[in-house]
């Protein structure tokens, strides 16, 4: 640019002082997002944050909520770039980094806002399934009967988890309605609106991340006690942080908000008492725009798609 305009260094001193550039990396996304996806996404946290402020307490209700996912743990996983930097003398070498171990074991993780209620480690060989995610959660359903049966006796809780094929399959769905379990409805594409996947998960991973296990059965004790160490405070910022993700996703119209300055009037943990203040009038507005429920999302989805290709061959 310097060559171009003829200006020589003082192009750099033009776009950052005087007229506020910045030079940044892109920031990575599961997914190029379609509008019917981005819709979705934004119906989706519409609907929940309307179900939150129709709640005369909205602070017990995120309390209420029991969020859940798989995850991979391998014996050894390299340190990140930002990890592995390190301050060199003259004459040091570089240490030099292995890629990650193939020997990995499936890890699925339960918790609230007062910690991990249930942590399980897949059977190896074994696949997550229909069969094996039900089994899932009937030891979840004891493990909340045992640790907080003032929600068990009343069904008092939420299960939220992503939507996966054996979270959402037939079976799956039938057991929990017979249980009388209820779940809280997450999009497709939605990793950041899942509090193991934004929060639980990246902080279990930069503990581990570096270190070799010789075993798997030494991975997991490792696994465990870095979970179990947390504290409290940290399971409870990650769900209110969840209805923060919440706004933020409604607030750019169900697109992919990470990296962007987004600033909304939200109820997140960061201060508690924000929770009592929701601004409800400001919700109520915007999920006014789109008042269909997340059934009602999937029949348009599907209705839209239809539309679309039938366009198509008309065209044709």
């Amino acid at each position: 640019m310097a060559e171009a305009t003829g200006i020589s260094t003082h192009v750099r001193k033009i776009l950052k002082q005087d007229l506020g550039f910045r030079k940044k990396c892109s920031k990575f996304i599961p997914r190029d997002l379609t509008e019917i996806q981005k819709w979705t996404r934004m119906t989706v946290c519409d609907d929940n944050i309307k179900l939150l402020c129709d709640q005369p307490d909205p602070e017990k209700f995120v309390q209420s909520i029991i969020t859940g996912d798989e995850t991979w743990v391998s014996t050894y996983e390299p340190d990140s770039k930002q990890q592995s930097q390190t301050w060199l003398g003259k004459g040091q070498r570089l240490k030099k980094a292995c890629s990650a171990s193939v020997k990995k074991t499936m890890m699925t993780a339960f918790f609230d806002c007062k910690g991990i209620i249930m942590i399980e480690f897949l059977v190896p060989g074994d696949t997550v399934k229909s069969e094996t995610y039900i089994k899932t959660l009937a030891n979840l359903k004891e493990c909340i009967r045992k640790k907080h049966p003032e929600l068990w006796s009343g069904r008092q809780f939420l299960i939220h988890h992503d939507n996966a094929s054996p979270h959402t399959s037939g079976d799956t769905l039938a057991k929990l309605k017979d249980w009388n379990i209820q779940t809280l409805d997450h999009p497709p594409y939605s990793p950041d609106l899942a509090p193991c996947d934004f929060a639980l998960f990246p902080r279990l991973k930069s503990q581990i991340r570096g270190k070799y296990f010789q075993t798997l059965d030494q991975l997991k004790t490792v696994s465990r006690k870095c979970l179990m160490a947390l504290p409290p405070s940290f399971f409870a910022d990650a769900l209110h942080d969840m209805v923060y993700h919440w706004q933020k996703c409604s607030h750019v119209n169900g697109d992919f908000f990470e990296g962007d300055h987004v600033v909304v009037e939200h109820c997140s943990q960061k201060a508690r008492k924000q929770t009592q203040t929701m601004p409800q009038k400001a919700l109520q507005k915007r999920t006014n725009k789109w008042p269909l429920s997340s059934t009602a999302c999937s029949c348009m989805t599907t209705l839209t798609m239809f539309f679309e290709a039938f366009v198509g061959i008309l065209q044709c």
